[in-house]
């Protein structure tokens, strides 16, 4: 169990690495305009985790009460199975 914990930490540190990594270096780079600075990283941070959550609240609640399956365990199956398709083609 430690090393999925390991190994799910590790993949999502290089998601996060070319997926925003790049998003990054466009914020101000200029350190003697400190407050420009510092609301930069503010700004980017909280809009963040402001999507994150918008978008975990959506899934979650879409998950929820999702009356499209009869069963939720097909459903997994069926979005693992379209997973493992797109990564083939």
């Amino acid at each position: 169990m430690l090393w999925t914990a390991f190994l799910m930490g590790f993949v999502g540190s290089l998601h996060c690495a070319g997926m925003c990594g790049p998003l990054t270096l466009l914020l101000p780079q200029d350190t003697k305009r400190r407050s420009q600075f510092i609301n930069g990283r503010i700004l980017y941070n909280l809009g963040r985790i402001l999507t994150y959550t918008f978008l975990g609240l959506t899934i979650g609640y879409l998950g929820q009460n999702s009356l499209l399956f009869f069963s939720k365990g097909l459903l997994s199956v069926w979005l693992g199975l379209g997973i493992l398709i797109y990564l083939i083609i």
